[in-house]
C-alpha cells in the first residue's frame, strides 16, 4: 500500500505477522503485537515519534560523518580505528558506540579516474539486516 512517500507492507517473519514502513530514507518493521500495543498507547504516539525522529536524524548525521572518515583511509581494515580515534567520535555517547559496532564492514573505496573523486560502499550490519550505501566523496553524487 502506497501513502505518498510511505510504503506500507504486511509480511510474516518467523511466523509472526509484521508491518513494514518504508520511506525514501529509512525502514521500520513492527510486529503486529507491537502495533496493537502502540495503538493502546495512542496518546503517547506523538511523543514516541518526536523522540525517534530526533534519534534517527542524529544517527544519520553521525553515520554520514563516520562514512566520510572511513572513506579517507587507504586500508578499509583501519577504518574503525580511524573513526574511534577522530574528534567526531565520543566514547561516552551510546549512539557513537552502537554505530561503531554496527559497522562491521565499514567501507570499501576506489579512486575514480579523471579526478572525479572516490567511489565508496558502506555496508552496515544490524542483526539480520544488511544495508549498503554507495556514495562518492569529493565528486558529484
Amino acid at each position: 500500500m502506497q501513502l505518498g512517500d510511505l510504503t506500507v507492507r504486511f509480511a510474516t517473519i518467523n511466523s509472526q505477522p509484521t508491518i513494514r514502513l518504508d520511506t525514501p530514507s529509512g525502514r521500520l518493521t513492527l510486529s503486529a503485537s507491537t502495533v496493537r500495543f502502540l495503538y493502546g498507547l495512542r496518546h503517547c504516539v506523538q511523543r514516541v515519534i518526536a523522540t525517534m525522529t530526533g534519534v534517527v536524524g542524529r544517527a544519520e548525521a553521525k553515520l554520514r560523518v563516520f562514512r566520510h572518515i572511513a572513506a579517507g583511509v587507504e586500508d578499509p581494515s583501519s577504518a574503525l580505528r580511524a573513526i574511534s580515534g577522530s574528534a567526531d567520535f565520543d566514547r561516552n555517547d551510546l549512539l557513537d558506540c552502537e554505530l561503531l559496532v554496527m559497522d562491521r564492514e565499514v567501507a570499501l573505496c576506489v579512486t575514480i579516474p579523471a579526478g572525479l573523486g572516490r567511489l565508496c560502499e558502506l555496508t552496515v550490519m544490524d542483526g539480520l539486516y544488511r544495508t549498503t550505501y554507495t556514495y562518492i566523496i569529493d565528486g558529484e553524487e
